[in-house]
């Protein structure tokens, strides 16, 4: 039987981003070792992406330590707002006393009255101010994890600009050249397994009665001379 020798394993290596050829210095039947870079796709977009997350990182990073100082600062003031709310509320009510017994006038009263709501109201200004601070310190902090997820995607982006050959063999077919585009899934090189390799031949029906699966066969190949090989069904 007639057959041809093909290797047990193809493997069709494509990129996996679009962009620009700048290297792919092999040629069929060059030999390539396993993780071998075959590759190199101009990936100068992620590279400007990771600067420009980055970028935002450091500035989020600034912004949340500006406001961890407002914070402490907003604290001050809300125990500030506190201890006069309290006095204003102590001072608030020796007049009330006294104005019930008639030692005060109604002026004095409305005015330590009014000096009260103004300390009670300061100190809501004050926690509300604290409130408003965490909440920006919230989206920020958000906006950072957004950053390090740009970072992180274009850094992946990134390893895609230089392509690795995933087995060690023989380039048997090249699809582009430098300068081309390449495209997700679009195969820039066919290269076989060179240490597997299996001759497929087809039986004449009448004799397939002979053939069992393990039978042990001698298999002669004419481009490398009149030595005999062995080798066993499959």
């Amino acid at each position: 039987a007639t057959g041809t020798v093909r290797a047990k394993t193809t493997t069709q290596v494509a990129a996996n981003m679009m962009g620009r050829i700048t290297s792919l210095p092999f040629a069929e039947g060059d030999y390539v070792s396993r993780g071998q870079t075959l590759a190199e796709i101009d990936n100068r977009e992620s590279r400007a992406q990771i600067k420009k997350a980055e970028a935002g990182l450091s500035e989020a990073r600034a912004a949340i330590t500006e406001i961890d100082k407002n914070v402490i600062v907003a604290q001050a003031a809300v125990r500030t707002a506190e201890a006069n709310r309290v006095l204003a509320e102590q001072t608030f009510n020796r007049y009330r006393e006294l104005y019930e017994r008639k030692s005060a006038s109604a002026q004095e009263f409305d005015e330590a009255q009014s000096r009260l709501k103004a300390a009670t109201s300061e100190v809501d200004r004050a926690k509300a101010s604290i409130q408003a601070l965490l909440a920006k310190k919230q989206q920020i902090n958000a906006r950072m994890e957004q950053a390090k997820a740009d970072i992180t995607s274009g850094q992946i982006y990134e390893g895609y600009g230089k392509i690795s050959s995933p087995v060690s063999g023989v380039i048997v077919k090249k699809y582009a050249e430098s300068g081309a585009i390449a495209s997700p899934g679009i195969p820039l090189l066919s290269i076989e397994d060179s240490s597997q390799y299996r001759l497929e031949a087809a039986v004449e029906e009448s004799r397939s009665s002979l053939v069992r699966v393990g039978n042990r066969v001698s298999v002669r190949i004419d481009a490398i001379g009149d030595t005999e090989f062995y080798g066993l069904v499959s």
